[in-house]
């Protein structure tokens, strides 16, 4: 007859887990010629990531939808959809792009390096020439109380300015659209570095030291689980060997 097989415990597992997670870690290091631990996401730093974002979008939503209001035909609500679109590349998008491709340009292998530095080249100059053209048709509306509206929809052109906003370079920017132009490109690198900071810098090494950390954590909650179980065994001895004394005493006296 086979004796009845043993059942792991909980610790055990455990341990097996974290020793096959660490040994991934300390491969992906190797792999990828990391001499540091990992530095992974956690509920705290996800949370302030989130709120920087919130924060930086809902600012300059409301310093664009301001600065772009008086160049609009029904005011400061039309300002705010133009900026609320403005605000989702300047801050969001390159959120996402510092977290994807700014991640990338420390990567050990030579393509994923060239390819993420390519992708940043050209998303810079898409983010510049977007809030070029609004600090330029801020500057159109300056010089001849044409606005917005009218120019994007081909109502009205602004040909008699010094430029065309289709061309930002061409239109000379007034001190007002200069704050445009420069809040939107601060809020966009604020962004692009808030995402290269979220997880670790380096992509994949978050992932896998979150992983190793959870499970070292399970370890660490099962050992004090132990230590407190055994802790309350003991008092529960010491206690009956004290009622078992009291009870041998009272009776032989």
């Amino acid at each position: 007859r086979r004796p009845p097989r043993s059942t792991p415990k909980p610790s055990s597992a455990a341990s097996d887990v974290y020793k096959r997670q660490d040994n991934q870690v300390r491969t992906f290091k190797l792999e990828n010629r990391l001499s540091r631990e990992p530095r992974p996401l956690t509920t705290i730093g996800i949370i302030i990531g989130l709120i920087v974002v919130a924060v930086l979008f809902y600012v300059e939503l409301e310093v664009n939808s301001n600065l772009l209001a008086p160049a609009m035909t029904s005011g400061k609500a039309e300002g705010l959809a133009i900026a609320g679109a403005v605000a989702g590349l300047n801050v969001l998008v390159s959120f996402f792009i510092g977290y994807i491709a700014l991640k990338h340009f420390h990567h050990v292998e030579i393509k994923k390096r060239i390819i993420a530095k390519i992708g940043l080249f050209f998303y810079a100059i898409f983010i510049i020439y977007i809030n070029w053209s609004m600090g330029a048709y801020r500057s159109i509306y300056e010089a001849t109380g044409v606005n917005l509206t009218d120019v994007l929809t081909g109502v009205v052109t602004a040909e008699a300015v010094s430029g065309n906003a289709t061309y930002p370079w061409t239109v000379s920017l007034t001190f007002t659209s200069l704050i445009l132009v420069f809040v939107g490109l601060g809020f966009a690198l604020l962004s692009l570095i808030d995402g290269y900071f979220f997880d670790d810098r380096y992509p994949g090494y978050g992932s896998v030291g979150k992983d190793r950390k959870e499970k070292e954590e399970e370890i660490n909650r099962i050992r004090q689980h132990i230590k407190t179980e055994i802790n309350q065994k003991f008092k529960n001895e010491l206690r009956q060997t004290r009622v078992k004394e009291e009870n041998i005493t009272k009776n032989d006296l």
